[in-house]
């Protein structure tokens, strides 16, 4: 949230009692607490002597992974597209597909610039233009990969008969157009847990502190973006669900957790 990469070093003893009365002093296993003190030790060690060398060499890793994450996202959608059957599946698959490729393309682009605070900040310019390239061919390939996922379903629909092009179809969502006038202000960084609220009081809804759907919808939430964008990041990130965000928001704001910019 606050523009810095980071990583989470974690292992486990096998014995689940991480935040709950049974994670006292004589379970720590200290072998663990050795080595993952020795992982992030070196990891920080690292980071802090790098310099544009090692900034460079972090970008190709990235861009590396990036192309990876793109055909991993595109594999399903291409694998699905012999069992549709008509226009409108075939249309929400296309638009399902390059949705997420533009995400993913977002998000790997960002994880080459995120090397950037590693680099001095006299070099920041400089180092831009460096990493440009590899930017820009991420987003090439993006391309080339919703082309590819157009040709793919093109060839299908001329299998069921159909001969003018498929175009994307959205399918109606009730929540987007409520959403799409909400948006959110966090109070504060990390996870909203709700410890402070009777579970009675929590009108269903889950806690913050394990549940992914609105820990990460949470995280989207910069105080700029719109809920609508919100619920499509976090499905683009987690899958589709029908979790009611625009209830939960609002259940947010009126326990105080939250405000709303406008809505």
């Amino acid at each position: 949230m606050a523009n810095i990469p980071t990583v989470w070093g974690y292992s486990g003893s096998g014995v689940q009692t991480h935040r709950n009365s049974e994670d006292t002093p004589d379970r720590v296993d200290p072998r663990s607490v050795r080595d993952i003190s020795a992982v992030i030790a070196v990891y920080l060690y690292y980071l802090a002597n790098a310099g544009e060398p090692e900034a460079l060499w972090l970008a190709e890793l990235s861009q590396t992974r990036g192309y990876q994450q793109m055909l991993q996202t595109l594999t399903p959608f291409l694998d699905r597209i012999a069992l549709e059957a008509n226009r409108q599946a075939l249309g929400e698959l296309l638009s399902d597909a390059l949705d997420h490729v533009a995400y993913s393309s977002d998000r790997e682009s960002q994880a080459v610039s995120s090397v950037l605070p590693v680099v001095p900040d006299a070099q920041h310019g400089e180092f831009r233009k460096t990493i440009a390239p590899m930017i820009e061919s991420l987003r090439r390939f993006a391309d080339d990969q919703g082309a590819r996922i157009r040709r793919a379903v093109q060839a299908r629909a001329l299998q069921l008969g159909i001969r003018d092009s498929i175009q994307p179809i959205h399918p109606p969502d009730p929540q987007v157009e409520a959403a799409s006038r909400i948006v959110v202000r966090r109070h504060r960084f990390g996870t909203l847990p709700l410890d402070d609220l009777a579970p009675e009081q929590r009108e269903g809804y889950p806690s913050g502190a394990w549940e992914a759907i609105p820990t990460t919808a949470l995280y989207w939430c910069d105080g700029h973006r719109n809920l609508a964008e919100v619920i499509h990041l976090t499905r683009m990130e987690l899958g589709a669900t029908d979790f009611d965000y625009v209830g939960y928001f609002r259940f947010l704001r009126k326990h105080q957790y939250v405000d709303f910019v406008r809505e």
